[in-house]
């Protein structure tokens, strides 16, 4: 008789053969583990509601959303689901610093601190406009603008009473003053340059027709000159700006109490992301361009900060220079590369890669055109050609590349040299350990995410989270927040 155990044994032998064969396992598909937990409900979001209807950010106690609700006792700012406090109206968009005029766009622009605990916003009171925090108003002007958040939850904002203006730092005010000036940046607003630690707060008084204005530090003059522009702090807390006097017809750099050599005139200055170096084009005596890096002028003339970028160590430097005819070719360490009509450019995490986009045809159609094409370089050799192409993203450890394309209307992603038919409409992210691509998917029918091609359940939205650089919370799970519904969801996918 034969011996039933053996029997037994043979058949699960089979059967587990069989299974591995056909591939059949118990294990689940990876990346189709999906869990969610929803953490708020009543979300403002579905089909024709804005996407800046609602502001989502990531602290230490986990994910929020919040959104102003319009109710007919006034405007209620709502955090997670619950009410939080109500005034006569939430503002929501910045008009021209000449108007008076606050418009709302459908939604409303929340301001969130970086530690993630407080909440700031613009507020129209009994007595005028103000910004408040967490629902406490401060002083009240004619016209506010967007606030900056200083240490322990506290703003720095400006505000205007009539012809005067005036700077309030963690609830003091400062002024008047004539006007406070942008700093050399667009839109005409107020510039407010905040310590990295918030201990301290600049702006700039002053017109540049009466070639007078003075800086300001914590409502102490720190510097007078007939311009000045560009004041921010470094990642150490030193102040840097450009100074302009009229008088000497000289422009100089300053960084803390040190100036640098006088230029005619003085462009943008750029830091490296350890704030050691610093690069700013500059006129020349003879009119011409240069670019000058930590002080020395550099060979290459004409330059085009627009396109200037430091290597994430701040070893390495690349920016563009323009020909007669208006190309523009980037010029790394000092070499200038052969590539005409170049775009953007981004270095490798460490530095050693770098790549950039280009014009491949239709130099002279207009910008619109789409028979214009555009295409990325890596290490020298050109990608595939497209309408439209976006800034190159490299993975962690620096061997792979990613970036979207869109050709005549259709998106794609390209990874590491080839096109891909999946999930090309938004930014790619890199797994920590550079084997996983993710990218989020929005349109107007659904959201989800794809993984390697994967798709992640539909949404109605997917929204940026402040305080989320990537997606990823290991190489092999995805954290984020959907909503679907009117529920806010925190989706782990694995």
């Amino acid at each position: 008789m034969r011996n039933p155990l053996l029997l037994v044994s043979a058949v699960v032998l089979a059967v587990l053969a069989l299974r591995s064969w056909t591939g059949c396992t118990d294990e689940p598909a990876p990346w189709s583990t999906v869990s969610e937990t929803p953490f708020a409900r009543g979300v403002p979001h579905g089909k024709g509601v804005p996407i800046q209807a609602t502001t989502c950010w990531l602290a230490a106690d986990g994910f929020h959303v919040a959104w102003v609700h319009e109710g007919q006792d006034g405007d209620t700012l709502v955090v997670d689901g619950k009410p939080r406090h109500t005034f006569p109206e939430i503002r929501a968009a910045w008009g021209h610093p000449d108007s008076d005029v606050m418009t709302t766009s459908g939604g409303v622009r929340l301001f969130v601190s970086p530690d993630g605990k407080h909440v700031a916003h613009p507020a129209k009171t009994a007595e005028g406009m103000t910004i408040a925090v967490d629902g406490k108003p401060g002083p009240s002007f004619d016209r506010v603008w967007p606030p900056r958040f200083c240490r322990d939850g506290e703003v720095a904002f400006a505000g205007r009473r009539g012809t005067e203006w005036y700077v309030v730092v963690r609830g003091k005010t400062h002024g008047p003053y004539e006007r406070l000036a942008s700093g050399g940046w667009g839109g005409g607003w107020p510039l407010l340059a905040v310590h990295p630690a918030g201990e301290h707060v600049a702006w700039i008084d002053g017109t540049r027709r009466r070639r007078s204005q003075t800086l300001y530090v914590d409502g102490q003059a720190r510097d007078h000159a007939s311009r000045i522009r560009y004041p921010r702090y470094l990642p150490d807390g030193t102040l840097l700006y450009v100074r302009w006097d009229h008088e000497r017809q000289e422009t100089r750099f300053v960084r803390g109490a040190k100036k640098g050599p006088p230029f005619r005139q003085i462009d943008y200055p750029y830091t490296d992301p350890t704030g050691r170096h610093v690069a700013y084009g500059a006129m020349l005596a003879d009119d011409s361009w240069a670019l000058v890096l930590d002080g020395d002028v550099q060979t290459h003339r004409s330059p085009d900060p627009i396109g200037l970028v430091f290597s994430p160590d701040g070893t390495r430097v690349a920016y563009g220079v323009r020909d007669e005819q208006g190309s523009r070719r980037f010029v790394v360490d000092g070499e200038l590369l052969p590539h005409e009509d170049a775009g953007f450019l981004a270095f490798s995490p460490a530095g050693d890669r770098f790549a950039y986009t280009i014009r491949v045809d239709g130099k002279d159609l207009p910008a619109n055109d789409p028979d214009r094409t555009y295409s990325v370089v890596v290490d020298g050799v050109p990608g595939p050609p497209a309408t439209h192409v976006w800034r190159p993203v490299f993975s962690p450890d620096g061997k792979r590349v990613a970036y979207r394309i869109s050709q005549k209307g259709r998106w794609a992603l390209v990874l590491d040299g080839k096109i891909q038919s999946w999930g090309g409409v938004g930014d790619p992210h890199f797994s920590p350990d550079s084997r996983h691509v993710a990218v989020i998917e929005r349109s107007s029918s659904a959201c989800r995410v794809f993984v390697d091609g994967i798709p992640g359940p539909a949404y109605d939205w997917i929204p940026d989270v402040q305080g989320l650089a990537s997606p990823y919370a290991s190489s092999d799970r995805l954290t984020y927040v959907g909503i679907r519904d009117g529920t806010a969801y925190v989706v782990e996918q694995r």
